[in-house]
């Protein structure tokens, strides 16, 4: 499973979708764990790319499917939650 995976399936439900968004939270969640592992040895980012996936073959939005790699436990990584907020905003759109 990889990245490119995630934005051939939202490509395929959603030809216009803006996946730079994707891409972006990806690469965010890539540098926040850059190193870290799971207790069973394998990259921490198995599981967001694995739960992105499942977004994906649900049909969800871009910015939902983002958003499981925009969310980066604190005690789990040296970034604070307020960089990465303003980080990944750009380019969302405004809440409601």
């Amino acid at each position: 499973m990889s990245i490119n995976e995630i934005l051939d399936t939202v490509r395929g439900y959603s030809p216009d979708a803006d996946l730079d968004v994707i891409v972006r939270a990806y690469l965010f969640s890539a540098q926040a764990h850059r190193g870290q592992t799971r207790k069973s040895g394998e990259d921490y980012l198995i599981h967001p790319i694995a739960v992105a996936q499942l977004l994906a073959d649900l049909r969800m939005d871009i910015d939902t499917i983002a958003t499981d790699h925009a969310s980066v436990p604190t005690s789990s990584s040296p970034t604070t939650p307020s960089p990465g907020a303003s980080q990944l905003s750009i380019g969302f759109p405004p809440s409601s």
